[in-house]
């Protein structure tokens, strides 16, 4: 994704570019998120049967929303 979207998005693999913004909650199996993209929401997985533990959603409506900017891009291992 690399433009701008208001509300809530779902997607199995799910890439924010540099440029995306973003002001809703996101659901996902995977997600990257390049250096300079803008989220205001929640974050949820979704399990390859997708489903979510409802343990983590309990605890992703108990904080605030975040608003951040990515600043920098941390390289994570594949399992």
């Amino acid at each position: 994704m690399d433009g701008k979207v208001e509300g809530p998005i779902k997607g199995v693999k799910v890439v924010l570019k540099s440029r995306a913004q973003v002001v809703g909650d996101l659901r996902y199996q995977s997600l990257a998120i390049e250096s300079g993209a803008f989220l205001d929401g929640r974050l949820v997985q979704i399990r390859g049967n997708g489903q979510t533990s409802k343990n983590l959603e309990r605890k992703v409506e108990k904080r605030e929303n975040l608003s951040r900017r990515i600043e920098r891009v941390v390289p994570v291992e594949a399992n």
